[in-house]
This record gives structure tokens, sequence and C-alpha cells, in this order.
């Protein structure tokens, strides 16, 4: 501050020195130095420096806002990746349990036919049975007690 009241031509003790003095710079007479110039010049660049110190981070804002979307983007669509992937081994699960149970149903309908064939030739084996005892038993019974039988 000192050095731009001396150069800026002030008032006070350099003002008095360079009145008894003459130049305190050894006689080289030098141009005063305006301070308004200096403050403007040092004001302006601060300005300057601020507005593109404000525009770097604007643009830094909204280069990493656009990266963020992008991001958010890239997650959601992993998430929906991972989600359709996750449902397709579940469905792909429930399909093989379905089959199982559908083949283990097959297999329980197959021996139930089988069964049921047995029964029917035993049943029908059994009627051929009765059919033949009865024929037998008729031929055995006397003439006069065959009024006697219930039909």
């Amino acid at each position: 501050m000192f050095v731009l009241r001396i150069l800026s031509g002030g008032h006070g003790e350099a003002a008095k020195a360079r009145g008894k003095h003459g130049d305190l710079l050894g006689g080289i007479s030098t141009p005063l130095m305006d301070s308004d110039f200096l403050w403007h010049s040092l004001g302006g660049g601060a300005i300057l420096a601020a507005a593109l110190t404000l525009a770097r981070l604007l643009l830094d804002y909204g280069f990493r806002g656009g990266e963020r979307r992008v991001e958010q983007d890239d997650r959601r669509r992993a998430h929906q990746r991972d989600a359709e992937a996750r449902l397709e081994r579940i469905l792909q699960d429930r399909l093989a349990e379905a089959d199982r149970r559908l083949e283990r149903c097959d297999a329980e309908l197959q021996a139930e036919r089988t069964r049921a064939a047995r029964l029917e030739h035993e049943l029908l084996r059994a009627q051929q049975a009765y059919e033949l005892l009865k024929v037998q038993y008729t031929s055995l019974i006397e003439p006069d007690e065959l009024h006697r039988l219930p039909r």
C-alpha cells in the first residue's frame, strides 16, 4: 500500500519526502501511475477471472449432469437386465418344475391305465369263471331243485 501511495502521488510522508528530495528514484523522472487505472485493471481482471471460473463451473456442472444422467441410464439398464435375467431364471425353474410334474402325472396315468386294464381282465376272467361255475352247478343240481334257486 505504501508503494502504491508513492507511485500514485498520495499525501503523507511519501509526498513530503518527494517534495524535499525530488524523485525518490534517484533523479530519474518517471510518470506517475494512476491508482484508479490500476484498481480498475485489477478489478477488471478479477471480474474476468471470476466470470471465466463461473463459466467453467457451469460447464463442468452441465457436463457432469449429462454424465450423471448417462450413468443413471446405464445403471437403470443394468438393473433392468438383471431383473429380466432373474425373471427368466424364475420362469425357467417354474417351467422345469411343471415339466417334472407333467412327467410324473403321465407316469401315474400310465400306471393307472395298466392297473385298470389288469382289473378289467381279472373282472372278465372272474365273470367267465362265474358263468362256468353256474353252468357246472346247474348241471349238478337235480331238475326238481331248479325251481327253488334264486335267479
